[in-house]
């Protein structure tokens, strides 16, 4: 739809005032110029069930409570040392994810559901399907670095440039959350010359936006979540080699999203994986 209307659209569900920013640059200016104005979040039914009462931090309203709250998680939850301190438990879940793969790679005719295989750790991994040129590179990468360990640790991942690019690659074609968490506007504000009206809910396309690479926008908790993706991405690619199910190629994968909150694929992906000789 951004391609079609632009990068500011104005929608209306009901009774409730909808923008949707699709572009960096009006993104920056939303962020920049009125940050304080759209601080807040819309409250909805569904919100108040799954936040018990909107008492987390997503999506509790912007007050004192909320700085509170905040201050907490980015000291004492999204720090890089507290993130660090649960590697023993990252390594532990990616072992035992690569045990129930090793079970079944003894056979070629097996097909491994590699979306539900791994949407119970990491929510579903698209580098796989990044191309044989990309997957082969990053094999190649991995074993010269680590050798003739069984395992990658998480010691390992700093030295693997290449691995970390396709992840951050992958990241941006295919953001976990294609809308950010709705803002709702306090007041009446002014955006690239239109007239935002007060209580209006304002959606970030991710999605849209992770395409110019103008933005450059992080993720408060990337420190927990970029260690399991890559470890568990690591470990595949060293201990197995993957090839698509007989009669299919890399043009017959349908790469389109399903429809939901975070991202994952419309049709799961299915792999062979064949043990490391």
């Amino acid at each position: 739809m951004s391609l079609k209307h632009g990068p500011l659209m104005f929608l209306k569900l009901g009774s409730v005032p909808l923008v949707v920013v699709s572009s960096a640059d009006t993104a920056q200016e939303l962020f920049k110029s009125h940050d304080l104005t759209i601080s807040n979040r819309p409250v909805t039914y569904t919100q108040r069930k799954l936040s018990y009462g909107c008492s987390d931090m997503a999506f509790a309203p912007y007050r004192e409570y909320w700085r509170q709250v905040r201050k907490l998680c980015t000291l004492e939850l999204f720090s890089l040392k507290r993130a660090q301190s649960y590697r023993a438990v990252r390594e532990e879940e990616a072992a035992l994810l690569l045990g129930s793969i090793g079970l079944n790679s003894s056979s070629s005719s097996v097909i491994i559901n590699m979306s539900e295989s791994v949407l119970a750790l990491v929510n579903d991994i698209h580098i796989f399907v990044a191309g044989t040129d990309t997957s082969s590179t990053a094999q190649e990468e991995l074993r010269k670095a680590i050798g003739k360990k069984e395992r990658v640790e998480e010691s390992d991942l700093n030295g693997l440039d290449y691995l970390k690019m396709i992840i951050k690659e992958t990241f941006r074609m295919h953001p976990p959350v294609p809308l950010l968490l709705p803002r709702e506007a306090t007041e009446e504000f002014t955006l690239e010359g239109y007239t935002i009206p007060a209580k209006a809910q304002i959606f970030v396309n991710a999605t849209a936006i992770g395409l110019d690479p103008k933005w450059r926008r992080g993720c408060p908790d990337i420190n927990f979540a970029t260690p399991i993706v890559e470890l568990t991405l690591a470990n595949l690619l060293h201990r197995f080699d993957w090839e698509l199910p007989p009669g299919i190629g890399i043009v017959d994968l349908d790469m389109k999203e399903a429809i939901g909150v975070t991202t994952q694929k419309r049709i799961p992906l299915c792999l062979i994986a064949t043990a490391k000789a």
